[in-house]
């Protein structure tokens, strides 16, 4: 049985990763905000469906990245509406918040970051 010390510890070192993670995630929304690269449709819905996960029921993500969320909403029709809900639900099913936050910034890294 882990005493008690080594449950704080691991739950300290939790709390930083999530930190961490979360600071690296908010650089990367910076980054892809601020771009001027296009991409195509199927990578535009990894980054909006990533993104929209990576912040569901966080209110201070959705505070701090409200502005960067414009980049990634498509204009609204029926047939934009049906991939994006379909992207969504896919990755929903196969990642956790926390692993959408790290795929948003490989993303990053890669179409971004890595481009040039």
């Amino acid at each position: 049985m882990m005493s008690t010390n080594s449950q704080d510890l691991g739950s300290r070192k939790s709390d930083a990763y999530k930190e961490n993670l979360h600071k690296r995630f908010l650089e990367a929304v910076e980054i892809a905000a601020n771009t001027s690269l296009s991409f195509p449709p199927d990578i535009r819905l990894l980054f909006y469906s990533f993104y929209k996960i990576a912040v569901e029921n966080d209110d201070r993500a959705n505070s701090e990245t409200t502005s960067a969320a414009g980049n990634y909403d498509y204009p609204d029709s029926v047939m934009v509406t049906a991939f994006k809900m379909n992207a969504l639900m896919q990755i929903r099913s196969m990642y956790t918040q926390s692993e959408c936050k790290e795929k948003y910034i490989e993303l990053v890294d890669k179409y971004i970051i890595n481009a040039t």
